[in-house]
């Protein structure tokens, strides 16, 4: 990885808030056209499907795969993620299908969307302590750190991902 980031800085920090708003939506367009992630959105849930693609040498699914965001041979994995934050939430998205084998949870820092964290789980384990939530008729997880102690630690793995897909991605 490469200090480009480092030299970049001190101008970022001497941007408008309107010249910043700039360079994110140019950066998710960036993004998008490297395949990346996969909408326009906050690119936290493309970012770690496709680290979880790249880890696991899986396929995303189309956006249509109910309850499943990678597939592994024949072995499906949903993929939840969490920004490091100090306050709020720190729930998953909603899980709406049981329809895989693993769920890969992974907690991302505030600052660079660096892998803080990640675990893998088994299906049943998950859906034995994941919660209701009747507002949306699905049930979530709370990533903290008792759940993330659990499962199996896939954090190094997911960090080679992103080098990799850095370093491949940065030179086409």
């Amino acid at each position: 990885m490469t200090n480009n980031f480092d030299k970049a800085l001190p101008y970022l920090e001497s941007l408008s808030v309107l010249e910043l708003l700039r360079v994110h939506r140019w950066t998710l367009h960036k993004l998008y056209d490297l395949g990346v992630v996969r909408t326009l959105n906050a690119p936290q849930g493309d970012w770690a499907e496709t680290l979880v693609a790249e880890a696991y040498s899986g396929e995303l699914v189309k956006r249509s795969g109910k309850g499943r965001d990678v597939l592994v041979d024949e072995m499906s994995i949903q993929v939840k993620s969490r920004v490091l934050r100090k306050k709020g939430s720190n729930k998953s998205s909603s899980i709406r299908s049981w329809d895989f084998e693993k769920l890969v949870a992974v907690i991302f820092d505030t600052r660079d969307l660096g892998v803080k964290e990640a675990r893998e789980f088994d299906r049943d384990w998950v859906e034995n302590r994941a919660n209701y939530q009747g507002y949306v008729n699905a049930e979530s997880l709370s990533l903290n750190a008792t759940l993330m102690r659990s499962g199996e630690d896939v954090t190094e793995r997911l960090e080679e991902a992103a080098v990799a897909l850095d370093s491949r991605l940065s030179n086409s």
